[in-house]
């Protein structure tokens, strides 16, 4: 994926792929969702439509990444490791994320120059939350001290994320950073209206894996983050038609 800013507002993104297993793929299909700036009603972008064999393709990578355990089986510490980085690397690009989302939704400035810090900070609050997830949760039985229940918090597979184009990154934080923290992997499904944003996010979460693995460390892994629509749970801010066939 290449984005291009070709004037102080105008940026160009015109491609054919989708974030699947790691890596950019080409999309099996030839249709193509436009992009548009409201302000100018100008196509500034152009994004595939996942065909059934892309979304098999996705699904697939995300439960053979779950079902590997190098995102699973970490410890909710390490995950949040890499959370903090993915929301330190967002929030040095929030200029880059202002634009675009200007350009996707037509959110004034003033409100899409923070997007990225805010995203960050979502990301940072749920990292936050890794100790509890880890931590031993006994319960003990009403009038029986010496009895009790022991709760854990376990993964549940791959989430199906769908998100909105109104406040987009936000929403998409919302998602990815709880299913993320919990172990799970993650098929994202951001807006036709407003997806750019959503694939400079999954960029990043390529360059972190790229880093772990050059630094010898495990984590994340391929299959962890895919943008497309087996799947364990549903997680949607959406209209009413999106179960529609």
């Amino acid at each position: 994926m290449t984005i291009t800013q070709t004037s102080e507002r105008t940026t160009r993104a015109f491609h054919d792929d989708h974030f699947i297993d790691g890596e950019w793929m080409r999309s099996a299909s030839a249709t193509r969702t436009p992009v548009i700036d409201p302000t100018t009603e100008l196509v500034w972008g152009e994004v595939p439509d996942a065909s059934a064999a892309d979304l098999d393709r996705a699904v697939g990578a995300a439960h053979r990444a779950f079902r590997s355990g190098q995102w699973s089986g970490l410890r909710a510490e390490d995950r949040a490791v890499v959370i903090r980085r993915l929301a330190d690397e967002l929030e040095a690009r929030g200029v880059e994320m202002s634009l675009v989302i200007t350009s996707e939704n037509g959110s004034p400035v003033a409100e899409t120059s923070n997007a990225a810090a805010h995203s960050a900070g979502i990301l940072r609050y749920y990292a936050g939350l890794a100790e509890w997830f880890d931590a031993p949760d006994n319960r003990p039985f009403e009038g029986d001290a010496s009895r009790y229940t022991s709760v854990s918090r376990e993964a549940v597979g791959v989430a199906a994320l769908i998100a909105p184009w109104n406040f987009p990154l936000s929403q998409i934080t919302l998602k990815i950073a709880p299913a993320m923290v919990a172990g799970c992997t993650v098929v994202l499904k951001p807006s036709e209206i407003a997806p750019i944003n959503a694939m400079i996010l999954a960029e990043m979460e390529c360059n972190e894996t790229a880093r772990r693995l050059r630094e010898g460390r495990h984590g994340g892994g391929d299959g962890l983050f895919a943008l497309e629509d087996g799947l364990a749970i549903l997680i949607a801010t959406a209209g009413t038609g999106v179960d529609s066939p």
